[in-house]
């Protein structure tokens, strides 16, 4: 019955059948994109000391990226943008979580209580930078960005890179 009434409200808005058929399909392809990522980036986050974390964290980085990709449909002005785990902050965000399962660890601290920690702390990181983020835009700060020199981003990049490869071995 949705499928009938979504059908309706294109013919009724203007929007062709295979506008709305290209739509739906890379609206398809970009969440089974997003799916593997999630499923990737969650083995690299929870392993060793947190691996039994891993169904916790992925479904955890399925339900941002699921609310994430909603906000951003819904206040986009850029029609291609989607929104989901980025590699850079990942690759910084596992080791984090490696870092802080490691230090309990040796503690002595229980693995679920570990895994808990190690999320919590995923949350705040994530809350502060969007925190952060969402300032640079009100204020627009944006435009700052152009004057970043090549090489900082290339560097950035390439650090990011090598977190990656050494938290895949």
């Amino acid at each position: 019955m949705a499928l009938l009434d979504a059908l309706k409200f294109a013919r009724v808005s203007g929007l062709s059948m295979p506008a709305l058929g290209r739509d739906v399909l890379s609206g398809f392809i970009g969440a089974m994109v997003q799916i593997a990522y999630c499923i990737s980036f969650s083995a690299l986050i929870f392993q060793d000391f947190i691996s039994a974390g891993f169904p916790l964290g992925l479904a955890a980085l399925l339900m941002g990226t699921v609310i994430t990709g909603i906000v951003v449909a819904v206040t986009t002005t850029l029609s291609p943008a989607t929104g989901g785990p980025d590699t850079p902050a990942v690759a910084v965000l596992s080791v984090l979580a490696g870092s802080i399962a490691e230090t309990l660890s040796a503690s002595g601290v229980n693995s679920d209580v570990i895994v808990v920690n190690a999320l919590i702390t995923i949350t705040i990181a994530t809350v502060i930078s969007g925190i952060f983020l969402y300032g640079l835009g009100a204020l627009r700060f944006g435009q700052w960005l152009r004057f970043v020199p090549y090489p900082v981003v290339a560097g950035f990049l390439a650090g990011s890179a090598v977190l990656m490869i050494t938290g895949g071995a």
